[in-house]
């Protein structure tokens, strides 16, 4: 892992080594913590007494958590009384409700051979009682990954313990009726609060198969081809461990293009998805070290299966099967395994499991190395105290900094980031606290205060530096260092702040439109120039815009046919473009293409003929489905067809039309108005409020 940060680092520029060393550092303590106390844990537990108390503590605490987490379901939280940040899903004490529902798959094997274990009837109610409680907090969580997690350790756990399972089916079988009765009743016990189990996953196969837009599939989709990309572009090293958000908004970017995935970009911190995570951030070798960590627990259980199979074996079986259960959980699009307080549980379990198997204790000898090693444990220990409590403390302060700016107190909001801020470590901190300084730039400008102006924007531009160097992938950072810039009078660095947070988010059409229309667009190099007009032309194929000012930079550049092609572009996408007629005119002594002159004539009728008289309407309509043949890609006559139709009362036919119509010219409002008359007309409720009573062309 260090080996592939280090790799990163010397492989790339200055502007993201900051960010990669950064990242580095975290990951590493993360996996330091992780995979050493998992190790220390597990090698050192190994008294019958000590993996007893142990067993209990784990089960105990994810139990209390799952408590927690029903009470924040039901809607009481003694102590984060207003935080809702997943709304009723609940994060009990680990922040997110995917990081909970982990635990739960974690240790529900393991509670479960409680059940099968206990030798009296009374003894093995109270532990399936707590089954039910676990189980109740995974399906609050609505995390369908943990669900298929769960479902993957109890049949590992069925496989490993199968002679014990069997010789107490009947208590196996209660669980099983009771566990299916809660999913059942689940949506009406909890009073609309949960879902149903049926109808959640069938949403997500309603967007696996492609019958509609289902966006946290579609999203998991975007985040794991940009993660193949990262691979392909590393595919020894990676692109180094903990750089992962560094680079992935920059391949993201090219997918986006696509148009089910444009309207799902995000800041990814992690693959979602256990095995691309390990290959984006440490290529190959790091993935198939990991690999090899599980095939080695994969056949060391294998050898022994036999041994689980014996009653005093539950508890190791229950832990892998457990650890089983995560894998899958993670592998389907949970993260948690990248997170401290689900992967040290789950690793500890997996690798407490195996060392119950070993004949004889694992243990460092009692010599001054093993003396050494405590000492650098408690070293590391208290480091690994004090620095969560410091980044515990910073998330306090700037969660108190937004609540602050939500109250309208840009001042208290500006100490509380600031304050975040001081150890210098999270991109966040430094974004916020230089938004809240744009903020008072600006209002500095309107109250016309330019010293007050300029030492804000002055201040506001460093701090989004900071946040730059800290995570160079974030476009909302030079965008809005951008307007700062603008501020201080650079319009230089303003302009390439603009560009470079246009490269990571191409579907921008403002800073697109931006770009095209500055002074500098002007003198940079025709490539350059050919190639924000051709990025913007991919994205916005049915904005004549970009298609004009490429012809404009083809005929300076004293490319005529090219540049005629351009023009002849425009008119199929806004035939009421005169100087792209003028231009085509002087460009092509030979003639302009007979449909090009066809659609004007036609377009020109259609707009003398009255579609409030049933008869002319429906001549309208020949005249705009010859038009549409014509010129299939330009825009309005879509829009003219769907009006002729929601007249004729086909509101279904309209309304498609409508939607194809928006997804070219999406700040259409006439369009928009008419498509929720449509809408209303269908017994579907509107997108916008509808305040237009007729077609407007």
């Amino acid at each position: 892992m260090a080996i592939s940060t280090l790799a990163s680092w010397w492989g790339h520029p200055d502007f993201f080594r900051a960010a990669i060393a950064v990242g580095g550092v975290r990951a590493l303590g993360f996996a330091t913590a992780v995979f050493g106390g998992a190790y220390f844990l597990s090698t050192q537990t190994t008294d019958p007494v000590d993996r007893r108390v142990a067993g209990r503590l784990v089960v105990g605490g994810v139990t209390l958590a799952a408590v927690y987490g029903l009470l924040q379901f039901a809607g009481w939280d003694p102590f984060w009384k207003d935080l809702k940040a997943f709304g009723h899903r609940p994060i009990s004490t680990f922040g997110n409700p995917n990081f909970l529902s982990t635990a739960v798959v974690m240790v529900l094997p393991i509670t479960v051979q409680k059940v099968l274990a206990q030798p009296s009837r009374w003894a093995a109610a109270g532990a399936g009682i707590v089954v039910l409680i676990q189980f109740a907090a995974l399906l609050a969580t609505m995390t369908r990954s943990s669900w298929l997690g769960a479902t993957a350790g109890l049949l590992v756990f069925s496989f490993l313990h199968r002679p014990v399972l069997a010789k107490g089916g009947l208590r196996a079988l209660i669980l099983l009726v009771l566990g299916i009765g809660l999913v059942w009743l689940w949506p009406s016990i909890t009073q609309g609060r949960g879902v149903s189990v049926l109808s959640h996953g069938s949403a997500l196969w309603s967007g696996i198969r492609g019958a509609s837009l289902y966006p946290s599939w579609h999203q998991r989709l975007l985040i794991w081809v940009a993660s193949l990309d990262l691979w392909r572009d590393a595919p020894w090293w990676g692109k180094g461990w903990g750089a992962f958000d560094v680079f992935y908004p920059f391949a993201q970017a090219r997918w986006l293009v696509w148009p089910t995935l444009a309207g799902l970009r995000t800041h990814a911190n992690n693959a979602h998805q256990i095995f691309l995570e390990f290959a984006a951030q440490s290529g190959g070798i790091g993935l198939g070290l990991f690999l090899w960590i599980l095939a080695v627990g994969g056949a060391w259980t294998w050898f022994h299966r036999r041994t689980f199979q014996r009653a005093e074996r539950g508890a190791a079986a229950a832990g892998l099967a457990g650890f089983a259960g995560v894998l899958v959980d993670n592998a389907l699009g949970n993260v948690s395994l990248f997170f401290t307080g689900p992967a040290l549980l789950a690793f500890w379990t997996f690798g407490q499991s195996l060392s119950d198997l070993h004949r004889d204790p694992v243990v460092l000898p009692r010599t001054r190395t093993r003396r050494g090693g405590a000492g650098a444990l408690a070293a590391l220990s208290v480091f690994l105290t004090v620095v969560p409590w410091l980044r515990f403390s910073e998330e306090v302060e700037h969660f108190r900094g937004r609540r602050a700016l939500e109250k309208g107190d840009s001042a208290l909001a500006l100490t509380a980031f600031q304050r975040a801020a001081r150890w210098g470590s999270d991109v966040r901190f430094e974004f916020d606290r230089g938004n809240v300084l744009a903020q008072r730039s600006r209002e500095a400008a309107q109250r016309g205060l330019p010293h007050e102006t300029f030492e804000r924007a002055k201040e506001a531009v460093a701090a989004f530096s900071r946040a730059q160097r800290l995570n160079p992938g974030y476009d909302e950072i030079a965008l809005n260092r951008s307007a700062q810039w603008a501020l201080l009078g650079d319009e230089g660095a303003a302009f390439q702040d603009r560009r470079f947070a246009w490269f990571i988010n191409p579907t921008d059409k403002g800073t697109a439109f931006h770009l095209v229309g500055h002074p500098l667009f002007r003198e940079l190099r025709i490539t350059d120039k050919e190639n924000i007009l051709a990025t913007a032309q991919r994205f916005f194929p049915f904005e004549p815009l970009f298609y004009r000012a490429w012809a404009a930079e083809l005929e300076k550049a004293g490319r005529p046919t090219e540049a005629a092609s351009a023009h002849e572009r425009v008119l199929r996408l806004d035939l009421d473009d005169a100087n792209a007629w003028d231009a085509l005119r002087r460009l092509r002594p030979g003639g302009i293409p007979a449909p090009l002159r066809e659609a004007r004539e036609l377009l020109r009728g259609l707009r003398l003929e009255n579609p409030t008289d049933p008869r002319r309407r429906a001549r309208a309509l020949g005249l705009v489905l010859v038009l549409r043949g014509l010129l299939p890609d330009f825009p309005l006559p879509l829009l003219i067809h769907a009006d002729l139709l929601l007249l004729d009362d086909k509101a279904e036919e309209a309304e498609r039309l409508y939607r194809d119509f928006l997804s070219r010219v999406p700040a259409h409002d006439g369009a928009r108005r008419n498509w929720n008359r449509a809408l209303r007309a269908l017994g579907r409720s509107p997108t916008t409020p509808l305040d237009a009573d007729d077609p407007r062309w």
